[in-house]
């Protein structure tokens, strides 16, 4: 059964959780084009989609923004597709996201904003950060960064938003499951995000980071969490 918080002015986080420790959550954003930021795994389609239900028709979807084909991240695109009859798909070029259904998809440029009405998303290329076709997307009305897996931790008071420094218990995930290929594509989209200084980080996993948002920046910058691992809870 899913969760739905508010994290922001019609932001709505649509949250999952699965064994051990994981969680996975999608954002809604209701607006003259409804918007839903990640889908979530596929088998878990129905729970996410009766969870959006209750926050916007999902006929009204205009747009699904993918921040980089994986399951958890978009594994349930081509049944909300099929579902949201004037849905598209939103990504980065090197997404590939041209046969995910039977309608083109919106491919953004590094920097190019998408206008949903009150709320404008401006697109961060962000390679390698941590697959190649990485993207972040920024919420210019609400200083809300869609962070995807940059700034997660794993939720284990199920809070849905904190303004605690969590800082350390993200560095431990990340120097446990290794999952940044490069230091040099992850300073380059801390640069990207420094830059835009957002109020708040909407994760795909953990809680939405508001209040604090400086400690985990610092942290990212002094340790190297770059490095692989086999360890992958995220297929579907």
């Amino acid at each position: 059964m899913a969760t739905i918080s508010e994290v922001g002015t019609d932001i709505y986080r649509v949250n999952l959780s699965f064994e051990p420790d994981f969680d996975v959550s999608c954002f809604v954003i209701r607006d003259e084009a409804p918007t839903l930021v990640e889908t979530g795994f596929r088998k878990a389609y129905q729970d996410t989609y009766d969870a959006v239900r209750r926050l916007i028709d999902p006929e009204s979807l205009r747009y699904i923004v993918i921040p980089h084909r994986e399951g958890d991240e978009a594994g349930a695109l081509e049944p909300f597709l099929g579902q949201s009859r004037h849905a598209v798909a939103v990504g980065g070029a090197a997404s590939d996201l041209g046969d995910a259904g039977d309608r083109e998809p919106l491919v953004l440029d590094d920097d190019e904003e998408l206008d949903l009405g009150e709320h404008r998303l401006r697109a961060l290329m962000t390679p390698y950060v941590h697959t190649a076709d990485s993207m972040l997307a920024y919420d210019e009305s609400t200083g809300t960064l869609f962070a995807s897996d940059v700034f997660a931790t794993l939720t284990l008071q199920g809070l849905p938003v904190t303004d605690d420094d969590d800082s350390e218990a993200m560095l431990g995930l990340y120097e446990w499951i290794g999952i940044f290929p490069s230091k040099p594509h992850l300073d380059a989209a801390l640069d990207k995000i420094e830059a835009l200084a957002p109020r708040t980080l909407a994760c795909h996993h953990g809680s939405v980071k508001g209040g604090r948002v400086e400690p985990y920046l610092r942290t990212l910058r002094e340790h190297d969490v770059t490095g692989l691992t086999d360890w992958n809870p995220m297929r579907e």
